[in-house]
């Protein structure tokens, strides 16, 4: 065999591990979003109110994905092995999964046994900040995962934006499979099939470690790399917390006219993750100027607009008998994806375009993607706890729609689109009042 020959080999060989990690991490995203559905489920009969339960998990997801990817950050670049890391990870997240009912379980009794001196909310408080702490812990390695996969990819010829679109695609998946399962297989059963998946997946990235050498590592990282600002992180941060706001506010609000709570969680979140995946691996490769000025404004005027036909859709639904369940589903995520894409195409592609001003590196990717997800878990706690209560489910989608157009204007130097903006808030008065919610 020529050199030219064996190098050839060499390099389809390293192209075809590529493709293994990517579906590997595909898969991952999957069982994230699989897990976040069913144990939304699994609180929902808990506590006996579903949107409490899809709080929790939220928060939960939201809070260790952020603690799990910063503190990656921290420690992954002195890792030799991350993919070998993700793999133990995956496998030790996969028993936690089948062990944690039981778990939760003993938790509970415990908490029952001291409930006779609480009142019910501080019940409830203790309740939440025990699942919370349970949930979180999980969610703390699938975000450390995040940052471990990011090293692995740091010099290879998978992106950023690649990497966080396929995952995301995966969560789609994962999002719809509890629609399935619940109904056909019921709640334990879905948990362990989730569970050996992703038991495949960590024994099979194990098995690909050793083809993960330097010598496979083909681009080289950027020389002006830096670390995302302060404001930068503050900003996207703001950001992610109008994006969980949104998700919880498209939940309260659809779970009135559509499905059930915990139904409406999964096609809410395939929706969403869709936009999001899509806006990722799309967006950035367009012009980055014109895509930094069109992402604000997508998402005010989608809100607008999702807000605006609120009523429309509600009289749809009603006016429509659907014959299956499943056909109930598709037609009604149709709905909610043309409510919505505009909003998670721009949200999608924020990451990838806000990491390349800094180098497209694992280290500003997973720094800026800690601080979304951080900010995500403060946005659930004051949707739920504050905004919903005081204005409303629709006024609360609305300010956070509008809260997100607004930081996402201020990375622009051009001020003269604040005046599409500020025409946008003059547009015709929508009753905001707390009966809507």
């Amino acid at each position: 065999m020529t050199i030219v020959e064996q190098s050839n080999t060499n390099n389809n060989h390293t192209i075809k591990v590529w493709w293994i990690v990517l579906i590997l991490y595909s898969l991952s995203g999957l069982t994230s979003l699989a897990y976040e559905v069913l144990w939304a489920r699994m609180l929902s009969m808990q506590f006996g109110v579903s949107i409490f339960g899809v709080v929790l998990t939220v928060t939960a997801f939201m809070l260790g994905l952020g603690l799990g990817s910063l503190g990656g950050a921290k420690w992954a670049k002195h890792c030799s092995k991350p993919l070998m890391l993700f793999a133990v990870f995956e496998i030790l997240i996969a028993i936690y999964a089948l062990l944690l009912p039981s778990i939760i379980q003993s938790v509970y009794g415990w908490t029952e046994n001291i409930s006779t001196n609480l009142s019910v909310t501080q019940w409830y408080l203790l309740q939440g900040t025990e699942t919370i702490c349970l949930l979180m812990m999980p969610a703390a390695a699938m975000g450390a995962g995040f940052a471990l996969m990011l090293k692995v990819v740091n010099q290879s010829p998978v992106s950023l934006a690649k990497l966080y679109g396929i995952n995301t695609i995966g969560g789609v998946i994962g999002a719809l499979y509890p629609l399935w399962s619940l109904s056909e297989i019921g709640w334990t059963n879905s948990v362990r099939i989730v569970a050996i998946l992703g038991l495949i997946i960590g024994v099979v990235a194990l098995a690909i470690t050793k083809y993960i050498k330097p010598s496979n590592m083909l681009r080289i990282p950027a020389e002006n790399t830096t670390q995302p600002t302060i404001k930068a992180m503050i900003l996207y941060a703001g950001i992610g917390a109008g994006s969980i706001a949104l998700e919880i506010g498209w939940v309260r609000i659809y779970g009135m006219i559509m499905l059930r709570t915990e139904y409406v969680l999964g096609v809410i979140l395939a929706v969403f993750l869709l936009g999001i995946a899509l806006g990722s691996i799309l967006l950035p490769r367009m012009h980055k100027r014109w895509v930094s000025y069109v992402l604000p404004l997508a998402v005010g005027g989608g809100v607008l607009l999702g807000v605006w036909l609120l009523p429309s859709a509600s009289a749809w639904v009603e006016r429509n008998q659907f014959q299956t369940f499943f056909g109930a589903i598709f037609a009604q995520a149709l709905l909610l994806g043309i409510f919505t894409l505009p909003v998670t195409l721009a949200l999608g592609a924020w990451l990838p375009l806000l990491a390349g001003q800094y180098g497209d590196t694992e280290k500003s990717g997973v720094w800026l993607y800690g601080a979304n997800c951080l900010g995500g878990a403060a946005g659930a706690i004051i949707a739920s706890l504050v905004l919903i209560p005081a204005i409303g489910s629709v006024a609360m989608v609305l300010i956070a729609g509008l809260t997100i157009t607004a930081l996402g204007l201020s990375w622009l130097t051009d001020r003269r689109v604040w005046i599409i903006f500020a025409v946008m808030q003059k547009s015709e008065p929508i009753d905001l009042s707390p009966s809507q919610s």
